[in-house]
């Protein structure tokens, strides 16, 4: 019995030693996204949801909810959405956006 658990200890000590190296998978992910299809989802209004449908997602907290506020800085302080982030739509192509997210974005257009 001395050495399985000799093994299970080598084999422990290998696999801490490859998470050292491999690092974290999640940082190196990238997603693509195909603009012209996003326009034309956006253009159809297939991808709107409504305020209603905001405010259940949010009461419910099931989804990992991210919400971008496109929005002026002026706009943004006078009021929003209080778990939205500032951010201006051209900074948004330079955004992380992680896969199990779902990203919401408002804006006044």
């Amino acid at each position: 019995m001395n050495v399985s658990y000799r093994h299970l200890a080598v084999g422990a000590l290998i696999l801490g030693l490859l998470a050292l190296f491999v690092g974290n998978p999640k940082e190196s992910y990238q997603i693509s996204i195909d603009v012209r299809e996003l326009a034309s989802l956006i253009e159809r209004e297939e991808d709107h949801l409504t305020v209603d449908e905001l405010a259940a997602m949010l009461m419910e907290g099931k989804h990992r909810l991210r919400i971008l506020d496109l929005r002026d800085s002026a706009s943004y302080a006078q009021y929003h959405i209080p778990a939205a982030e500032r951010i201006g739509i051209t900074q948004l192509m330079d955004e992380r956006l992680l896969p199990g997210d779902t990203t919401v974005l408002y804006s006044d257009g």
